[in-house]
């Protein structure tokens, strides 16, 4: 119980941190509230972890048909191929991919192993898509070779 109030301690400190810093992020509050009561897997709730402007930022750009580039599967896969993108997805851990194989049919899943051959995941966590996320709106290139 302590460490769970602990956190939501340390949590709502780095948030006031982050609206005194940037007075703007206000504006996000309520979605932050209604978001944090949401308890659903990432997976399920279907969104990406990212943070609210970088969200709109990409969605403002995409368009059904453009092809995107991801390193690191998971919400935001969902959350991409929700909005009609062709997406190509490069993972690294050899296990997520299965899993990526099952929920992102239509996605082309790569696996890419690191140099060392260890995961940039870390144990026991929830894998995210948080990595890096690049937009073409050209039909014809590979993501990943071009």
């Amino acid at each position: 119980m302590f460490a769970q109030a602990a956190r939501l301690v340390a949590g709502s400190a780095q948030m006031l941190r982050a609206f005194a810093s940037e007075p703007g992020l206000a504006t996000e509050l309520p979605r932050w509230i209604a978001d944090a009561k949401v308890r659903k897997e990432p997976l399920t709730y279907r969104q990406p972890w990212w943070n609210y402007r970088a969200i709109a930022y990409v969605e403002a750009r995409l368009s059904a048909g453009d092809r995107v580039f991801e390193y690191g599967g998971g919400a935001s896969s969902l959350w991409l191929l929700d909005r009609g993108v062709q997406l190509t997805t490069i993972e690294d851990n050899e296990q997520w991919l299965r899993g990526l194989h099952t929920i992102l049919p239509q996605a082309d899943v790569r696996f890419m192993p690191t140099p060392n051959g260890a995961s940039l995941r870390r144990r026991n966590s929830t894998p995210t898509s948080t990595r890096a996320t690049g937009v073409s709106s050209s039909p014809s290139s590979d993501p990943v070779t071009s």
